[in-house]
Parts: C-alpha cells; sequence; structure tokens
C-alpha cells in the first residue's frame, strides 16, 4: 500500500515576455498587467523569459513580493540573459550555465549574442523535497522555410549545441534533486530531431504530452504566432505557421521513490482581461503536478510519451556540426583570400586624387581588419566549440554503441 500523501500539488508557468523596451509592443502596459496576474495567481512556481530590463525584473519583484518572497535574476551577456524565477517556496541555491555558442556578434539585427543566454538553476525546497528549476531562452530560428527543411536555418548548429549542453546540465546537477523542472523558450518543435536530443540526454517529459486529459493536437497549444495574439509577427511567418507553433516547454523528470502525474497543461496568461491585448507575442504554459510517496512495490507511473532512447538523435546533431565546421573553414578560406586581396589594393592601388584615396584606404583598413578578426577569433573560436560538442556527441554515441551491443 502507498503512503498517505500529503504533498500538496505543485502549480508552475512559464512565460517569454517580450520586454525589449523602446522595441516591443506597449512593454508597459502589459507589465503593469503581467504584475496584477501574477499577484492574484496560486502559482508556486513563475519562470519568465524576456525581462531585459534590471528595472523591469525589480518591478514584477516588489509588486509580488507579498506571495512570492523568493526570486533570482540571472545576470549574464552585455544585456542580460532575460531570465528570471520568482517562488512561494524557499531557493535554496542558484547556479548557471552560459551556452558556449550563442550566435554572432556582427549579426547586430538578431542580437542574439548580446544577450548572453544560460539556462539558470534555482534549487527550491517545496514539502520537504528538493526540487530543481531551471529556466531557459534558446538560440531564435530567423528561417522561414524551416518547417520544410529542418537544416535550413543558420544558427541550428549553435542551438543544437545549446540543447546538447542543456541536456547535460540537468543530467548532471539534477541528480540528487527529487524533481526537476525545465521552463523556458527552446525555439524549437517538437518534431525536430533537437528535441528528442534534449529529452533522450535528460530524461525529461514534456508535461503537455504527458497531461492526464490530454487531447494532442486538437488543443491549441500555439505558445508562437498563435492566431488570436494581437501580436502576430509577419505575414511571411503567418504563412510558414498558419497554425502558429509550440516551443515554449515545462519538462520534467522525478526519482523513483516518487510518483509525478502531470493533471493539466495548457496555454496561459494570453489575454489581458477583456481587453484584445495580450501579455506578450507568446502565449504562456501553465502546469499541475500532482506529487505522490511511492512504495517499491507500487506500480509504475504512467508515462503516455516516452521517446526511444535509440541513437537517431544524437546521429543527425552529429551531422549538423560537421556540416557547420565544413562551411567555417571554406568561409574561412574566402576571408582569408579578402584579406590578402585588401592588403595589396591597400599598398599598391594608389592613383587617386587625395578624397578618394583616403576614402579607399579607410574602406580596405577596415575590411582587413574585420576580415583578420573574423577568420582568426570569432569562426576559429567557434570551429573548436563546435568541435568540443562533437567530441563530445561521439563519446555518447560509441558508449550506447557499446551498450547495445552488450
Amino acid at each position: 500500500m502507498s503512503q498517505t500523501n500529503s504533498i500538496p500539488n505543485l502549480r508552475v508557468v512559464t512565460l517569454n515576455f517580450w520586454g525589449i523596451r523602446y522595441i516591443s509592443k506597449d512593454v508597459e502596459i502589459r507589465l503593469k498587467h503581467l504584475i496584477k496576474a501574477l499577484k492574484e495567481s496560486d502559482y508556486d512556481l513563475i519562470a519568465l523569459q524576456e525581462i531585459w530590463s534590471y528595472n523591469d525584473y525589480q518591478r514584477i519583484k516588489e509588486g509580488i513580493n507579498k506571495n512570492f518572497p523568493y526570486s533570482h535574476y540571472f545576470q549574464s551577456g552585455l544585456v542580460g540573459s532575460g531570465c528570471c524565477i520568482f517562488s512561494r517556496h524557499h531557493i535554496e541555491e542558484v547556479f548557471y550555465h552560459k551556452f558556449s555558442l550563442n550566435g554572432y556578434p556582427y549579426k547586430i539585427q538578431h542580437s542574439d549574442w548580446f544577450a548572453g543566454k544560460l539556462v539558470g538553476l534555482a534549487t527550491i525546497r517545496y514539502s520537504n523535497l528538493l526540487i530543481n528549476a531551471y529556466v531557459t531562452h534558446l538560440h531564435a530560428n530567423y528561417s522561414l522555410s524551416f518547417q520544410y527543411n529542418q537544416h535550413d536555418d543558420e544558427y541550428l548548429a549553435h542551438r543544437i549545441t545549446q540543447l546538447f549542453e542543456l541536456g547535460q546540465f540537468i543530467s548532471k546537477t539534477g541528480r540528487h534533486a527529487d524533481m526537476c523542472l525545465l521552463l523556458g523558450d527552446l525555439n524549437t518543435l517538437d518534431n525536430e530531431f533537437g528535441y528528442k536530443l534534449l529529452r533522450n540526454h535528460s530524461g525529461l517529459l514534456d508535461a503537455f504530452k504527458e497531461q492526464e486529459n490530454s487531447i494532442g493536437d486538437f488543443y491549441d497549444c500555439a505558445t508562437c504566432n498563435n492566431k488570436n495574439n494581437c501580436y502576430q509577427t509577419s505575414s511571411e511567418v503567418r504563412k510558414a505557421f498558419p497554425d502558429g507553433c509550440r516551443i515554449d516547454y515545462i519538462m520534467y523528470k522525478f526519482r523513483k521513490n516518487l510518483s509525478v502525474q502531470c493533471k493539466e497543461c495548457r496555454v496561459c496568461l494570453s489575454k489581458i482581461g477583456n481587453t484584445n491585448m495580450n501579455f506578450s507575442d507568446h502565449e504562456g504554459v501553465y502546469a499541475e503536478f500532482e506529487i505522490k510517496n511511492r512504495l517499491i512495490e507500487d506500480s509504475e507511473p504512467v508515462i503516455r510519451h516516452k521517446l526511444d532512447s535509440n541513437m537517431h538523435s544524437y546521429l543527425d546533431a552529429r551531422t549538423v556540426l560537421l556540416k557547420s565546421i565544413d562551411s567555417i573553414a571554406s568561409s574561412q578560406i574566402t576571408f582569408t583570400l579578402i584579406a590578402f586581396l585588401s592588403f595589396i589594393l591597400l599598398f599598391f592601388l594608389n592613383n587617386f586624387n587625395e578624397y578618394l584615396t583616403l576614402f579607399k584606404n579607410f574602406f580596405l583598413t577596415v575590411l582587413l581588419i574585420y576580415s583578420f578578426l573574423f577568420v582568426v577569433f570569432i569562426k576559429s573560436i567557434e570551429k573548436k566549440l563546435l568541435n568540443s560538442t562533437l567530441d563530445a556527441i561521439n563519446v555518447v554515441i560509441k558508449h550506447r554503441n557499446s551498450e547495445f551491443n552488450k
């Protein structure tokens, strides 16, 4: 017979707030309503992303401090990670891992590099249980044709590296926790091999797919580009994803002495009251978990969507990394030639008037310096980090092959 259960249901929520001051729409209005909604909520744990202003974090903290006295903002990068966590229950410890690859500094229009993307960890004491709560926001996907070809994304190798590092981090830091929760924007669809790579390596379950009354694809689960969201993106994106897409997740795993069932998982924090305005360009995700103590003789907890522990996701990831490494080698050769040509023109082509020569020298000097930095620093570092991830994945593949052949 099972022990008497005295663990209250755990309620958690995650939201990508879209809080880029002076760029995102209606930040001030949305922030005020978000603070009010969180203050009146019955959540145990809140994970937010894209809170880019530390002052905005402080305002949320002060606004909900009475009900959520424990919080932490994960500082990183030039503008901050945007990730923070709020809890009704005591946070015992915090830690974070900054992803080794996160876009390019020269891609200013995409700006992911300046954010210092990471996975933040808060260890929370909940009803005598030790819960590891992870909050993250991975590199965005800017390709509109990605749904037709998963490899058509210039940042795919970076996001695969982040997903693998995320899986490693959770796997290593979650060993002594009673329960692990991952909350955040993965910028990854659930039919991508990156999603499977993360779940295979970390052992996480997808709350949406595990909920008791799961109705799967028929449920309006789109967390990004939701057709009812007033901040829908461009017509090209709507055409590529007419039904929206699910890229924000709550995932979890637990120790064998527990039985954890997801009672409900749904989108939330959508419309603000009776208005047409949304809290964000993303929908929030809410999940409620029933946690019970479990004895050895008790039946196994029901798992509705467990991934096969095959190596396809690792092999696909290896293919992406190898392709990216080859493309880096090609770009290094190209920019080496550009640097050489710039050097030649800089010193041997001076048959212009004074102003044209000055402009020519300035332009070629900038091009020469950029090419040198591109080849020697940016791409060399990227290549080494991709090779490091590739080596780690090869170790996993080799180990799993040996286990399979026993």
